[in-house]
């Protein structure tokens, strides 16, 4: 668990079970130490309830059917933990949470109209999910689909190695310490950088003459980037430069870029077959949705779905003068 152990995390996981036994992303990212995977997430088990009560609460009795699909809607992060330490934090959450539950009954807080409207939005979107679920698991997608998608647009598939050296700009009137060099500044800098690599000095040389935190960042070492990936102006002059070449100063709001491309290759088929599979199984399921909607009868009020009126429309324009002054 790393710095958050189960005793810290206790009531917050209880939070978390009572808003839908579900852990967020960003809880768990933190809740596992740098480098370690969570390992992989088991499917819930289907139809394997022996009846066996293992825990009771009140008036409620919890099956190990019931606990292993609790188990298994948590994250993989928190599976771990508790595959390590043991079931009991998950238990006492489990009981905690049935025994608040009578107690709401008792109150008669599951007989409000506020409850009542709570309940069929979730339940609505439960069953929303679980039919885009459905509608995937039906939808197949053939390798000849895969074969001319790519053959369509195999552009998409190219990537390209880089080194680029980013010169940061501030604006004009920034306060005193703003991260960057006047505009002015720094095109003259970036330019300065471009003459010293074009005069044959290597990333390296550039980088302890020229880098400056905050305002030069020399990048000495290759990456590897797809078309497409980049802001389109940044792509374009990329993938428009010849291998071995060092592009002219790229200017946008943020700094002066240059880039010198290394070499370029395109993705084979079979680096790209999964990822071209699940764009056509969204675009399918988007289709899905979009014959769905239009099939349905759907009505909305126009009034009460209008846009919101401009700030300023309670001022009447000058010359203008409403029906109902008429």
């Amino acid at each position: 668990m790393g710095k958050l152990g189960w005793a810290g995390m206790r009531y917050t996981v209880l939070a978390l079970l009572l808003g839908g036994l579900v852990i967020s992303n960003g809880l768990t990212q933190e809740a596992v130490p740098a480098g370690e995977s969570a390992g992989p997430v088991a499917e819930p088990a289907a139809g394997k309830d022996s009846g066996k009560v293992i825990l009771t609460a009140g008036t409620d009795s919890v099956t190990e059917g019931d606990f292993e699909f609790v188990m298994h809607t948590l994250s993989p992060q928190i599976q771990q933990s508790l595959s390590s330490q043991g079931r009991r934090p998950l238990g006492e959450e489990y009981a905690m949470m049935l025994l608040l539950s009578q107690q709401a009954v008792t109150h008669k807080l599951d007989s409000t109209e506020d409850f009542r409207r709570r309940m069929a939005w979730q339940r609505m979107q439960w069953l929303a999910e679980a039919e885009v679920e459905n509608i995937q698991n039906q939808t197949k997608i053939s390798p000849e689909e895969i074969n001319a998608y790519y053959a369509a647009a195999p552009e998409k598939f190219e990537e390209a190695q880089i080194r680029q050296v980013v010169v940061r700009k501030k604006r004009d009137g920034a306060p005193q310490g703003t991260p960057g060099l006047p505009a002015q500044e720094a095109k003259a800098r970036a330019e300065a950088i471009r003459a010293a690599l074009a005069g044959g000095k290597d990333f390296k040389a550039v980088a302890g003459e020229f880098e400056k935190p905050n305002e030069v960042l020399v990048g000495t070492d290759p990456r590897t980037i797809r078309r497409g990936l980049l802001p389109a102006e940044l792509d374009t002059a990329v993938f428009q430069l010849k291998d071995g070449e060092l592009s002219q100063p790229l200017e946008n709001e943020q700094a002066f870029i240059l880039i010198q491309k290394l070499g370029s290759r395109r993705l084979e088929l079979k680096d790209v077959e999964k990822e071209i599979g699940d764009v056509l199984l969204r675009q399918k399921v988007q289709t899905s949705l979009a014959d769905l909607r239009k099939q349905a009868s759907v009505w909305m009020d126009e009034e009460f779905f209008a846009p919101p009126a401009p700030a300023n429309s309670s001022a009447a324009p000058q010359g203008v003068t409403s029906k109902s002054n008429q």
